[in-house]
């Protein structure tokens, strides 16, 4: 219906209130038989009465808004224009024939009535109880669901179901594990049962979907719902985790499709914001390769902190695109500044720098590939290492206040060039902690899930091809967390770095990357080996079987955050390592693959590289020769 015919029928609707009303009201004064004066000349008053109402309402342009969006501004409006029209009525009386003029009981009679169905009607579209009882009788049960979670989360959604009627969906019950909830209501809802007897639950019931509202909910049990819920064939949809809803809201519209991320939910982290917001609250912020999936990330966790502005560095023109245009449209408050360039290049970093004055740094740019850093160790050193010394010592110059480097656990003990050259980062942010009264930091965690290069993407495309998956190794395990929670967790490690500390992220426990790929092919309706299989290929150069992370008693050392610890790393000898880095600048800026490997060694003295490949010896080697056309 549109909105001129909805006001037309409210028009109607005033119109019939205001004659009923008035009738009314002479009945309740005089009863059924009206004196001769009011039943000879009710024509003459229903229509003196009308037209003032009618006059009124229009002039204060009540059937020129929106009353499901109306505030109490309009509430007023509408009271005076009923005030005003019941005046208007009594007085044209006066003018018009006084033998109209109606008994002072009925005109407050009429008045009342008038008033309060007038603005009855208009409260019932604010409330939208009108379009709710409409729905009601003319709804279609379009899905049955079960909601596991009968805590807040559970019963705003539950809420939102009820208000959004027209969706058709009806909720059976609930399921939650706290055993004192079960047997009662919420919101008319009955909870069945725990989450252990959701497979029996939907057994028993005609369900279309499980919508999971449990969003400080651990991976265990996020599993033992899916699972239960594929079993049954029955669709699965998920509130995100705690961490990703950062502005309290729960609705419908959060709903996503579980996604194997969900099934890696730990504690919800602590994050002191009041220690985060003292040192970015109105600061200048600048993100190298902010346009990455951790830049980006950190660039969204960062707004929600109030700073002056937010500067991204990267080269990716596109991806700078992008994130543009998402940051105007969701942190539209926040001065949003888009720079292209690269690391590598000291001048335009020097004129970022000179230009901004960002008062935080978070040096995310880096080369970050394992296989391919491992054919290319001139573009890692010159990318990694000196990349990051540039922009070190322009923060350095310009007296920024904090430094934070995004580092990996591949840069414990590295068995390759990419994590070798992120641990001679670190060294070089240690050592410029020594001599700058910039506050230098470095934090190292494991895989992100959903990043760029992660193996997650990967999978995706390899099932939608129809597979197979590929996996390196059987017993290949790694450390993940998701996307926002490390960058949370970056945040907080860089309010707690004094300077000079490499901060570890507690990753919790591995994970197969066999397991994540039964997974993927589970949850995208397939079955292993029958529709999709996996198919093992062998360690890629530089890869290690295990990662390490140091979290342990003797190696690292606890902060006021229990999931971030300080390594506890051996010293190195400064003067050789400065040595070294001005020879392995000049080894990497000549492409001397041989002595930059060599070097690297050197540099990084827990650098144990695996056996490098034929492939990759013959493309640093001086015998490489550029193929023919033919070739």
């Amino acid at each position: 219906m549109s909105t001129n015919q909805k006001n037309l029928l409210l028009a109607v609707h005033d119109l019939v209130v205001i004659n009923l009303t008035l009738y009314i009201s002479l009945l309740l004064r005089f009863g059924i038989a009206l004196p001769k004066q009011y039943s000879e000349r009710l024509f003459s008053t229903c229509a003196i009465y009308s037209l003032c109402y009618m006059f009124s309402l229009a002039i204060f342009g009540i059937y020129k808004r929106i009353w499901r969006y109306a505030s109490i501004r309009e509430a007023v409006l509408l009271g005076l224009s009923i005030l005003l029209g019941a005046t208007a009525a009594t007085t044209l009386t006066l003018f018009v024939d006084r033998s109209l003029l109606l008994p002072r009981s009925v005109i407050a009679l009429q008045f009342l009535m008038a008033g309060i169905l007038i603005a009855g009607s208009r409260l019932g579209l604010k409330l939208g109880i009108v379009r709710r009882v409409q729905a009601h009788f003319s709804r279609e049960i379009k899905k049955n669901v079960i909601i596991a979670g009968a805590g807040d989360a559970g019963a705003m959604i539950l809420k939102e179901i009820h208000k959004h009627i027209e969706l058709g969906i009806k909720v059976l019950g609930l399921v939650d594990d706290d055993r004192t909830k079960l047997g009662k209501e919420v919101y008319g809802a009955k909870v069945l049962g725990t989450t252990e007897d959701l497979e029996d639950i939907l057994k028993a019931h005609p369900v279309d979907e499980v919508i999971i509202a449990m969003p400080t909910a651990p991976g265990t049990v996020v599993r033992r719902i899916v699972n239960a819920c594929n079993s049954q064939s029955v669709k699965t949809t998920i509130l995100p985790a705690i961490f990703e809803l950062v502005t309290g809201d729960v609705s419908i519209s959060h709903l996503l499709d579980v996604q194997v991320e969900d099934l890696l939910r730990r504690e919800p982290i602590r994050i002191a914001n009041d220690e985060i917001a003292e040192y970015l609250d109105h600061k200048r912020v600048l993100v190298t390769g902010g346009a990455g999936s951790i830049g980006s990330e950190i660039c969204r966790q960062v707004a929600r902190f109030q700073p002056d502005l937010i500067a991204v560095f990267d080269n990716s023109e596109n991806n700078l695109y992008r994130l543009e245009l998402e940051m105007k449209q969701k942190y539209p408050h926040v001065t949003f500044i888009p720079v292209i360039g690269s690391i590598q290049d000291r001048a335009r970093v020097g004129q970022v720098f000179g230009h901004l004055r960002p008062h935080v740094v978070f040096h995310a740019a880096a080369h970050k590939h394992v296989p391919m850093m491992e054919y290319n160790p001139c573009e890692a050193v010159k990318n990694n290492i000196f990349g990051t010394k540039i922009v070190a010592q322009a923060a350095d110059r310009y007296r920024v206040e904090r430094f934070v480097l995004i580092s990996t656990d591949k840069a414990v003990n590295p068995t390759n060039v990419m994590g070798a050259t992120k641990r001679a980062a670190e060294m070089v942010v240690q050592y410029m902690n020594e001599h700058s009264s910039t506050r230098f930091m470095a934090v190292r965690f494991g895989n992100v899930l959903g990043s760029d290069g992660s193996v997650v993407p990967l999978f995706k495309k390899q099932i939608a091809e129809g597979g197979p998956i590929t996996v390196t190794h059987p017993e290949v395990t790694r450390y993940f967390m998701t996307i926002p929670e490390a960058c949370q967790l970056v945040l907080q490690a860089g309010a707690i770095g004094e300077g000079g500390e490499v901060l570890l992220l507690d990753m919790g426990e591995p994970t197969k990357i066999k397991d994540l790929a039964e997974d993927l092919i589970r949850f995208s309706g397939y079955e292993l080996g029958r529709d999709i299989e996996i198919k093992y290929i062998g360690l890629r150069p530089g890869e290690k079987l295990y990662e390490e992370l140091l979290l342990d008693e003797e190696n690292t050392t606890a902060t006021r955050h229990e999931k971030i610890y300080i390594a506890n790393l051996a010293k190195y000898d400064v003067n050789k390592f400065t040595s070294i880095l001005a020879e392995l600048q000049t080894a990497s800026q000549g492409g001397n693959e041989e002595a930059v490997r060599l070097m690297l060694e050197e540099l990084v003295e827990t650098y144990h590289p695996a056996e490098t490949p034929a492939a990759l010896v013959a493309v640093g080697s001086d015998s490489w020769e550029e193929p023919t056309a033919s070739g």
